[in-house]
């Protein structure tokens, strides 16, 4: 508390040697940087994941218990989301991420906290909206499972538009956070908009109007250090376990390609295989017809072009050849069986 007497003091001095000096003496407001922004949503998000995993791991050993918990469990966070956030709306003019932070909401008109049907509309955005997102998702994933047939007007109107509904939404959050990362606007979500408010960064001033400072935005202290590492505990997680799903995801991608394939069929192999030619005699290659197939050596049966390289070869050797091998065996090219191409003769040609 030494420290924040300290800064209002000297804010204090600052402001009252710009009154003297004719500089405009009402503070600016400091807007939180767009890392902030992301920051506090990351937590918002990743509370309720880890709430959820916590009643999972608890149903291991009290199934019965959290049965009814797993059952209403959105409904339950909602409550909990609206408790939450409405104390830290009423006392902090924020809510708990936003809180978290070092941020606050304030009227872009009037420069204060949100009362009345502001606080309501940031309630709603807050806690409700995430809420009926969800139901809506789930919706659409029962919907999309359901026959064609067997669907309602209303059911298909809701599967045509609802994508568009998102769609427009993400736009409009891209907007905005692009307009207010080069300063077009103060506002750097529609949500905040649709609030009446935006966000900015929290003083030295008001703390001291708080009743009680939080926890984590006290200075100093083994406790409060500790206390800001278990609420930021969701927010780490729920980041690396987004990371983990897209590494995931793209090995599952890349062992799936053709890429994949031909990396594990060179790390097979110690060495290149043998040329063809080179199991042969220079007098036999010298005097090789040029209608045997490079592979068997014996006249080609069902002529196959490998088009990477323009070498014709018996289809049953080079089908197979590519298969396990994945590469011209006279040029070494890499190649697979879609560059094979057959070859037909008209044997009523003279």
């Amino acid at each position: 508390m030494e420290s924040v007497h300290r800064m209002t003091t000297q804010s204090g001095a600052f402001r009252g040697a710009g009154i003297g000096a004719g500089v405009i003496s009402q503070q600016e407001h400091t807007l939180p940087s767009v890392f902030d922004i992301w920051a506090q949503q990351s937590l918002a998000d990743s509370v309720k994941p880890a709430f959820k995993h916590v009643v999972k791991f608890m149903g291991l050993w009290y199934p019965k218990e959290t049965k009814s918990v797993n059952k209403w469990f959105d409904e339950l966070y909602l409550g909990f989301s609206l408790f939450l956030d409405t104390y830290y709306l009423k006392n902090y003019g924020g809510s708990f991420s936003e809180n978290f932070y070092g941020m606050k909401r304030i009227n872009p008109k009037t420069s204060q906290i949100p009362m009345g049907g502001d606080r309501l509309k940031s309630l709603f955005f807050i806690s409700v909206w995430p809420y009926l997102r969800g139901k809506m998702d789930e919706l659409q994933a029962k919907l999309s499972e359901v026959a064609e047939e067997r669907r309602t007007s209303i059911a298909k109107f809701f599967l045509k538009y609802y994508p568009y509904f998102k769609t427009l939404l993400a736009a409009a959050t891209i907007i905005f956070q692009i307009a207010y990362i080069f300063n077009y606007s103060t506002i750097p979500t529609p949500f905040l908009w649709l609030s009446n408010s935006k966000l900015i960064k929290l003083t030295p001033e008001d703390l001291l109007q708080f009743e009680s400072i939080p926890l984590h935005l006290q200075n100093g202290g083994l406790l409060t250090k500790l206390w800001r590492f278990i609420i930021s505990i969701p927010s780490v997680f729920g980041r690396l376990f987004t990371y983990g799903l897209f590494f995931v995801q793209f090995l599952e991608f890349f062992y799936s390609s053709d890429a994949a394939k031909e990396l594990s069929s060179a790390h097979q192999r110690s060495q290149p295989p043998i040329h063809p030619v080179m199991k042969l005699s220079e007098p036999e290659v010298l005097t090789m017809e040029v209608d045997k197939c490079p592979l068997c050596f014996r006249r080609r049966v069902n002529d196959t072009v490998l088009s990477v390289s323009g070498y014709v070869f018996c289809y049953s050797c080079i089908d197979a050849y590519i298969r396990r091998e994945g590469l011209c065996p006279i040029t070494y090219l890499p190649a697979t069986t879609n560059e094979l191409i057959r070859l037909y003769k008209n044997n009523n040609t003279v």
